[in-house]
Parts: C-alpha cells; structure tokens; sequence
C-alpha cells in the first residue's frame, strides 16, 4: 500500500508540472546529482558507514531491535537537515549566478533552474522521503 501512495503522490507532484508546462522541466540531473551527493557526503563524514545501516532499516522497512531504530533516526535526522541545507546552499549559489549573468541569457536560465530546483530537491529527498522513514522508525520504536 505504501508504494501505491507514493506512486501516486509523485504523479500529482508531476501533475503539477504539467499543468505548468512541461514535466520534464521537473528534472535537472546536475542539479539533483549535487544535491544528493552533498547531502550524503556530508551526513557520510558526521556518522560514516552508519549511514548506509540506517538508509537500508529506515528505507526498506525491515524491523531491527530498538537500539538500531535509535541510532538510524537520528542519523537519517542529520541527513534531512543535511538535503534541506544543501537545497538552501545551492539555492544561494544559483541566485549568485543569475545575477552574474544577468547579460547572457545562456547561463541565466540554467542559473535560474538551478535556484528553483535545488531547495525543491531538497524538500522532496528530505521531507518526502527521509522525514517518512523516520517517521516510520519513530512509529516503530513507541
């Protein structure tokens, strides 16, 4: 029933592209690569191989004793913090850039996607999908 209810929170995500213009505008994998990648080398270096323990129980659903939900949530609470601040951090970076190319619209509209994208990456991989397994560790343990 989960896979379902993501399936179809993600296709009204996209729906809202749609209506917006064109889906595939939804997706920049340079920007999206950034983003994960910073957030998972950041979170790798603060817990090291704890990460990867606690994304396989947080993200696959398999029960664990009460100490390994322990431990996961709070490693998957630094790698919400981390998506939501590397969202925020490129966000920046982008604005940055736009206002240098402010001239040229060839690096301007990929500035500007930059912008926009970034923090919407960092909600949907931070809020949508890490705070949910946590939520689902948390729910566990109580």
């Amino acid at each position: 029933m989960r896979v379902v209810a993501l399936i179809v929170g993600l296709s009204l995500f996209m729906f809202a592209f749609v209506l917006g213009g064109e889906p595939a505008h939804a997706f920049d994998p340079h920007t999206a690569y950034l983003v994960v990648g910073s957030a998972l080398s950041f979170t790798y270096v603060a817990h090291r191989g704890a990460l990867w323990q606690a994304l396989a129980v947080g993200l696959s659903g398999k029960t664990a004793d009460p100490e390994t939900r322990a431990h996961s949530v709070h490693v998957l609470k630094t790698l919400r913090s981390a998506f939501m601040s590397v969202g925020i951090a490129f966000a920046i970076i982008g604005a940055i850039s736009m206002s240098r190319g402010l001239d040229d619209l060839a690096t301007f509209g990929p500035a500007f996607a930059v912008l926009l994208l970034a923090p919407l990456y960092g909600v949907i991989f931070g809020e949508l999908l890490i705070m949910t397994a946590m939520r689902r560790l948390e729910v566990e343990r109580d």
